[in-house]
């Protein structure tokens, strides 16, 4: 009985070890290629991608996937958005298949611009206001407002530091954020 069990547990440690070989063999097989700078890619460049054959494998085909997407092995990225992408190739080949996955960056091309300002004017303002939203329309600036029991939606003559509306939330309210929208104030409370 204590030999079978040893026997038993030879030959399953012997299929792991196979197991595990054959597995290494395999994704020794095959690896993508692509053109990329340390997996990093401009969006005014082509992707161009290949696999890079390491045992003479014969493959019947290769489908290309960027972020679960089918893609051609050159692929213009101007309509690409940016950011970390995940290439994966399936490879046929033998009667088999294997997946290899990779990943690389995609940036923008552009140097973003840089820009200056000046200060053309300063206007006062009410420091006890717990702003959180500002939005100009037309003369007028609207602000809302938040902490509890403070919070209010109000309409500003800003170049004469003057309130010419006032409307304050219930206490259990807390103003956010505003926007206009066809003459329309439209505020985020919570």
């Amino acid at each position: 009985m204590l030999l079978k069990k040893l026997y038993i547990s030879l030959l399953f440690s012997i299929g792991l070890i196979s197991c595990d070989d054959l597995k290494k063999s395999v994704n020794d097989n095959f690896s993508i290629e692509n053109n990329t700078s340390n997996k990093i890619i401009y969006n005014n460049d082509t992707l161009k991608l290949d696999i890079k054959n390491q045992k003479n494998k014969v493959i019947d085909s290769v489908i290309y996937k960027m972020n679960n997407k089918i893609i051609s092995e050159f692929l213009i990225l101007k309509d690409i958005s940016l950011g970390e992408k995940i290439i994966k190739a399936t490879i046929y080949f033998e009667d088999n298949k294997q997946v290899l996955i990779d990943k690389i960056t995609v940036l923008n091309s552009k140097t973003p611009e840089i820009y200056t300002y000046e200060v053309i004017n300063i206007y006062d303002h009410d420091i006890t206001s717990y702003t959180q939203g500002l939005e100009f329309y037309g003369d007028i600036l609207y602000e809302s407002t938040g902490q509890y029991g403070e919070s209010k939606l109000r309409a500003l003559d800003y170049k004469n530091n003057r309130v010419l509306k006032n409307i304050n939330l219930s206490s259990s309210y807390f103003g956010e954020g505003l926007t206009i929208f066809n003459n329309k104030i439209y505020q985020l409370i919570s």
